[in-house]
């Protein structure tokens, strides 16, 4: 029985990746590895197509200039911050926030809006982007969404300029549909919780420890706060938990979304 290395074949050895083919026993097995330099990333299909997090990055902010759409800094706790970016502890997953220049409030307090541009170099994301808003006053972020940005598998055919493109159209629909959110939270804003949506909650995936106690303790009264205040809490514990990294935060926030959700306007 032996297990070996084959060929490989990449596009992307000036990032110093290699995409050897897994061989069991000289016979071909489907799987390659995704290494870079010294380190084995992870093992996936012939079918995964690679697209690093420099390329994606790059994209990005020419897609944003063009959109124009402001670079943002979040000081996200878990996470490698690098300026308008924020890495996985281990470099493998990325978002790149973009804001909207200007700024909306609800309920008097200052949200901004903007996109986030997503990318994993281990299969556990697509490169594309979705939408991010930030609310000030208490520094906490929310990511959601997804509209995957397909082009990147044949980016050396079509070229860097189509795929560029390609986001800064993604951008433009995500911006339009962002004013849809804001008129959510300012519904949202003038709704007291309901027994009903502190029972789907308690109900969740959501750990506990993300939720306010007024949602837990069930010898508590029924909170006398609206929607919007239990959004805010709830998303400031998920962004703000240090032990949580870009993946899991990721998760909580489409968990919450499926549970409160925030319906963007369609164009």
């Amino acid at each position: 029985m032996k297990i070996e290395f084959g060929e490989s074949v990449t596009e992307w050895g000036k990032y110093g990746f290699a995409e050897p083919k897994i061989v069991f026993n000289g016979e071909p097995t489907g799987f390659k590895a995704i290494v870079q330099e010294d380190r084995l990333i992870k093992v996936l299909t012939d079918r995964y197509h690679l697209y690093p997090n420099e390329e994606a990055l790059k994209v990005a902010n020419k897609a944003a200039k063009l959109a124009g759409l402001r670079r943002f800094t979040a000081d996200t706790p878990g996470m490698r911050n690098e300026k308008h970016v924020v890495y996985s502890n281990d470099g493998n997953r990325m978002r790149a926030l973009f804001m909207l220049k200007g700024d909306h409030k609800v309920d008097s307090e200052v949200v901004n809006l903007g996109v986030n541009v997503y990318n994993s170099i281990d299969g556990t994301t697509s490169f594309g982007a979705g939408l991010f808003t930030f609310r000030e006053m208490c520094s906490n972020g929310v990511i959601w969404g997804k509209q995957d940005i397909r082009t990147v598998r044949h980016a050396h055919t079509i070229g860097l300029a189509k795929v560029i493109e390609a986001m800064k159209g993604a951008m433009v629909l995500l911006m339009e549909e962002a004013i849809g959110v804001v008129e959510s939270y300012r519904r949202m804003a003038q709704v007291k919780v309901q027994e009903d949506l502190v029972n789907r909650l308690n109900d969740s995936y959501l750990s506990k420890k993300i939720l306010p106690e007024y949602v837990t303790e069930k010898e508590v009264a029924l909170p006398d706060v609206t929607e919007w205040d239990l959004y805010n809490d709830v998303t400031e514990a998920i962004w703000h938990n240090e032990k949580t990294g870009l993946k899991s935060k990721a998760f909580q926030f489409t968990t919450l979304h499926k549970i409160m959700p925030i319906v963007p306007r369609r164009i």
